[in-house]
C-alpha cells in the first residue's frame, strides 16, 4: 500500500512521462506563413540561397518573399493569366514566371528582361536548364519549346499527342523529361530527339519530378501511389504507397532521398524514398496542395495551397 506522499510523487511522475509524451509527438507547425495572394497559390520556388521564395498565383500574381521570416520583398506584377511556374536561376539574378506566356524579370528591379510568346495555349509548366541557358515551357497546345534565356529567342519545339502537364531537367542537363497523358518521355538535350518512353497507366499524369542524384523520377496520377523510374531507361523502379489521399504536387529533397507530397485533403506528407514510409506528416492547410519545394540547402520545405497562402516549415534532418 503506497503512503500519501510516494502516490502522490507516483501520480505526477506519470503525468509528467505522459506530457513529456505528447510534446514529443505534438505534430510539426509551420516556421512562416505567406499570405497576401488573396487566391490559390500554384507554384513556389526558392532562390539558389534559400534566401527567397517565390510565389505564382490564380490572380495572375507573381511575389518574392523572406523565407525565414514570410515578409514580403517584391511584386512582379500581374500576368495575362493564373501563373503556374516559378523558378530562379541559379546565381539568384533572374526569375522564370510562366502564365499564358512566360517572363523573365531581373530580380534586383523586378524588370521583366524577354517575353517569350509563341504557344498557341496556355503555359502549364516552364523550367530553366541546369546552366540557366535555356528555358523549357510545356502548354495546352500539346507542345514543348525550347528557348534561349539571354536573347528570348525560341529554338526549338517539341510536339506531344496531348496537352503539357509537367516537365524536368535532369541535373546534368542532358535531358528532358516531359509529361502529356499517361506517358513521360525523355529528350536529348543536344539535339532534342526522343529517346525514350513510358507509360505510367490509364490516368493522366498530372505531377513530374526529377531527383538531383540517385538516378531516378517520380511520376503521380492523381491517384494514391506515386511510380518511380530509372531515369535513364524509363524503366519501372518502384512505387510509394499506398497515400491517404489523392497526390496533387511532389518534389525530391536537394540529396535525393527525400520526397514531399503534396495532397488533395490539404495535407504535405515527406517520405523516406528507399525505406517507402512516411517520416513526416505537414498539416498546415485545409485546402488541396498545388506545389510543394525543398529548398536548396535540404533545410526548409513550401507547401503551396489553394487557401491562398504558403506555408514553410522545418525538414527533417
Amino acid at each position: 500500500m503506497f503512503r500519501p506522499i510516494a502516490l502522490a510523487a507516483l501520480i505526477l511522475a506519470v503525468l509528467w512521462s505522459a506530457e513529456g509524451a505528447a510534446l514529443q509527438d505534438k505534430p510539426p507547425i509551420p516556421f512562416a506563413t505567406l499570405a497576401g495572394h488573396g487566391a490559390a497559390v500554384l507554384t513556389v520556388a526558392f532562390s539558389a540561397d534559400s534566401k527567397l521564395v517565390a510565389t505564382g498565383s490564380t490572380n495572375n500574381q507573381v511575389k518574392v518573399w523572406n523565407a525565414r521570416t514570410g515578409d514580403p520583398v517584391d511584386d512582379m506584377g500581374g500576368h495575362e493569366g493564373a501563373v503556374t511556374s516559378v523558378q530562379f536561376t541559379r546565381n539568384g539574378k533572374n526569375l522564370l514566371a510562366a502564365s499564358w506566356g512566360a517572363k523573365l524579370f531581373r530580380v534586383s528591379d523586378c524588370r521583366c528582361l524577354h517575353t517569350l510568346e509563341a504557344h498557341t495555349g496556355f503555359i502549364t509548366c516552364a523550367q530553366y536548364s541546369p546552366d540557366d541557358r535555356l528555358v523549357a515551357t510545356g502548354s495546352h497546345d500539346s507542345t514543348v519549346k525550347i528557348w534561349d534565356s539571354a536573347s528570348g529567342a525560341e529554338q526549338r519545339t517539341l510536339m506531344h499527342p496531348d496537352s503539357l502537364t509537367a516537365l524536368g531537367f535532369s541535373s546534368d542537363g542532358k535531358s528532358l523529361f516531359t509529361t502529356s497523358g499517361p506517358t513521360i518521355r525523355s529528350w536529348d538535350a543536344a539535339d532534342w530527339k526522343q529517346q525514350s518512353s513510358a507509360s505510367a497507366g490509364p490516368g493522366e499524369i498530372v505531377a513530374l519530378a526529377v531527383a538531383p542524384k540517385g538516378g531516378l523520377l517520380a511520376t503521380a496520377s492523381g491517384g494514391r501511389t506515386i511510380s518511380l523510374w530509372d531515369a535513364s531507361t524509363l524503366k519501372p523502379a518502384g512505387e510509394l504507397g499506398p497515400i491517404e489521399s489523392n497526390v496533387t504536387a511532389i518534389c525530391f529533397s536537394p540529396n535525393g532521398l527525400l520526397i514531399c507530397i503534396g495532397r488533395e485533403d490539404g495535407a504535405a506528407a515527406i517520405w523516406d524514398v528507399a525505406a517507402k514510409k512516411q517520416i513526416m506528416l505537414l498539416r498546415g492547410h485545409e485546402e488541396r496542395i498545388h506545389c510543394v519545394a525543398f529548398s536548396p540547402d535540404g533545410k526548409s520545405v513550401a507547401v503551396a495551397s489553394s487557401d491562398s497562402t504558403v506555408t514553410i516549415w522545418e525538414a527533417p534532418k
